[in-house]
């Protein structure tokens, strides 16, 4: 199975479009084309539903999507564990993602970090919530990046990194009944909301979000296993939804308000990163976590 096939599936679910795919991986359309096709027929299954005005990921598209970038990302950091190697030059920092975070935030942290140390490289690898705990207790990471509400303290040390508001998405393509620029958290405790299992973070983050001013949260009986998903469910009228507004899909064209706290605030949601209080880290690790420790929080 080509690696840069697998690429290519992951740039047009991110796109949605087969011309700005092959731009994205500086390819033509039909080396794009061709590319998925392989990969499909080696699946033996679509991974895309296509058509004039749009393309959307195939159930078993979406079911197969997190092992594809699962795999692109293992090989990332496999090359640059070699290129480690045989430069000793080069200093990794391997950093892991739940799913919610917008990882283009951490790129714009890091970016001053980054051009002072110039021998340095970041390894991102996308992980669910446990898997990330795991991985750093290992020692198989360096940094995690996730949910404040998701973070297991024990032994962990936190800081801030960026705030994503919160955006509510009505049941149904059309927002019927809903005359409002915003809602508060208040005003959608009856609506059954879609989650996701669980393992990327969203699930705590809302249920801690609305246990932290005493409400219910009535929740939709089946779960997603992608925000697409989610976005898609919601638009069919399976539920209502509750989303970071960085993970709403460029080219919504349904109802997306803003929610705000009882005091007329943003809700937001806060994402931070976290490491091992063990002494035992590298000197390169230790000073992008300095870093991380004096830079003020920054918001979406």
């Amino acid at each position: 199975m080509n690696r840069r096939h697998l690429a290519f599936v992951l740039s047009v679910a991110e796109h949605k479009a087969f011309r700005a795919a092959a731009e994205a991986c500086n390819v033509t359309q039909p080396t794009l084309s061709a590319g998925i096709k392989q990969i499909e027929s080696q699946f033996g299954a679509r991974l895309f539903q296509r058509s004039t005005r749009s393309v959307s990921l195939t159930e078993f598209g979406r079911q197969i999507l997190p092992a594809i970038r699962d795999v692109v990302a293992s090989e990332d950091a496999l090359m640059a564990q070699a290129r480690q190697l045989l430069t000793p030059d080069i200093e990794l920092i391997r950093i892991g993602v739940s799913p919610i975070v917008e990882v283009s935030r951490l790129v714009e942290v890091f970016a001053q970090f980054q051009e002072q140390n110039t021998a340095i490289e970041f390894v991102f690898k996308e992980c669910f919530v446990n898997d990330l705990h795991d991985r750093l207790y290992a020692e198989t990471l360096d940094l995690a990046v996730l949910p404040k509400t998701a973070v297991d303290d024990k032994g962990l040390q936190t800081a801030p990194i960026y705030t994503d508001p919160w955006v509510f998405l009505p049941r149904g393509a059309v927002a019927a009944g809903i005359d409002q620029d915003a809602l508060r958290l208040g005003d959608i405790v009856n609506q059954s909301l879609i989650l996701t299992s669980g393992y990327c973070g969203l699930s705590q983050a809302t249920q801690s979000m609305f246990e932290a001013l005493g409400l219910a949260l009535k929740l939709y009986p089946g779960r997603a296993i992608s925000y697409s998903a989610i976005e898609n469910w919601a638009d069919l009228g399976l539920g209502a939804a509750l989303l970071p507004a960085s993970k709403v899909s460029r080219s919504r064209q349904g109802p997306c308000l803003p929610v705000l706290e009882p005091d007329g605030s943003a809700a937001m949601l806060d994402i931070v990163a976290c490491w091992s209080q063990k002494p035992a880290r590298s000197r390169h690790v230790s000073r992008l976590v300095s870093m991380l420790e004096s830079t003020h929080l920054i918001s979406i």
